[in-house]
């Protein structure tokens, strides 16, 4: 992974933050080394994601095979578009399939508390194995350097 090409992605996501809200200095500190540090892990710079009707990110349901009634909300990255193309059989009208920097998926996963995690495949042709990266673990990580960054500056952490 090319940590040039990463400090890229986090300056784009910064550049593009609300200033006045204070949404650059916390991307700064808490979520771009959280960010990079998964991100290095990853195998490509960025992977196709597929839109669905709405231009959200398409979005799976799993359910687990031995307790039918749990059930996960994953959006699959992919290595090539043609894998994104290929993934899912049936209905492919109105779906488009759009390249994304890895540390903008992450990024976007922060937010999206309707998907349970995302999971990077990075083998072409391969849909059976992949990275998984569980939302609210990515969220824990932010907490956590969000608490670290305010004891650094002096911060009491039952502030609120």
């Amino acid at each position: 992974m090319n940590k040039l090409n990463l400090d890229r992605q986090i300056q784009d996501l910064v550049d593009g933050a609300p200033s006045d809200l204070g949404m650059q200095q916390a991307i700064v500190r808490a979520v771009a080394p959280v960010l990079k540090a998964v991100a290095s892990k990853m195998q490509r710079e960025e992977y196709f994601l597929v839109r669905g009707r709405d231009r959200g990110w398409l979005v799976t349901t799993l359910s687990n095979r031995t307790q039918p009634n749990l059930e996960k909300r994953a959006i699959y990255a992919f290595p090539t578009q043609g894998d994104a193309r290929g993934f899912q059989k049936g209905d492919r009208g109105n779906l488009e399939v759009e390249a994304i920097p890895v540390t903008h998926i992450l990024f976007q996963m922060l937010a999206l508390r309707e998907v349970d995690s995302v999971v990077f495949m990075d083998t072409p042709g391969n849909f059976e194995r992949g990275t998984e990266i569980h939302r609210v673990n990515l969220q824990e990580l932010v907490s956590r350097q969000l608490q670290e960054g305010a004891r650094s500056r002096g911060v009491p952490p039952d502030i609120a």
